[in-house]
């Protein structure tokens, strides 16, 4: 790993994931056994740095920015319940395709599971597939019908005579070739 400011990369993650796997135990939220077994996990341990994108000490703009980030809830608090000392209850929000209202999980497979709803940094949440993918040649012929097609809804209409308006209803072309 990368050296900023300073700082090795390396040793920061290993002295957070100490510090959050300590408060973890601390809580009752973690066993002894499972930190010391999270601790031997190679590549970090489940936890990764990226000190790529940083906030300079006077960036209050951007503090802010990322606290607001960082403050975001991932779940909904209120419908985590525990069971007992190794298993979690959560309450999903409708039924799922099989018909369950809540999920059993150990606090293992919780955190496993939060952890996917991290993005990556800088990574996009929304893909574009088929033809609409960025690198598709096809896409600018697609994108192209749909902005003539927002050109000619915008510009003001042709008087027409009588005998042209009855003939044919005017359609909008279709968007996708």
């Amino acid at each position: 790993m990368a050296e900023f400011d300073g700082y090795d990369a390396e040793a920061v993650q290993a002295k957070v994931r100490r510090r959050i796997l300590r408060a973890f135990v601390r809580g009752g939220i973690l066993d002894k056994d499972d930190r010391k077994e999270m601790e031997l996990w190679d590549h970090g341990g489940g936890f990764s740095l990226d000190a790529t994108a940083r906030i300079a000490a006077d960036d209050r703009r951007g503090l802010e920015r990322l606290l607001r980030y960082c403050a975001r809830p991932a779940f909904a608090a209120e419908r985590l319940q525990e069971f007992d000392a190794h298993r979690l209850i959560y309450h999903l929000p409708k039924p799922g395709p099989d018909g369950r209202t809540q999920l059993i999980l150990s606090p293992l497979e919780f955190i496993e599971r939060i952890a996917a709803l991290v993005p990556l940094p800088r990574q996009r949440r929304h893909r574009d597939y088929g033809v609409l993918a960025p690198s598709v040649p096809l896409r600018a012929a697609v994108t192209a019908l749909a902005s003539a097609a927002t050109a000619a809804q915008q510009s003001p209409p042709v008087a027409a005579s009588d005998e042209e308006s009855s003939k044919t209803p005017h359609r909008s072309p279709a968007r996708y070739l």
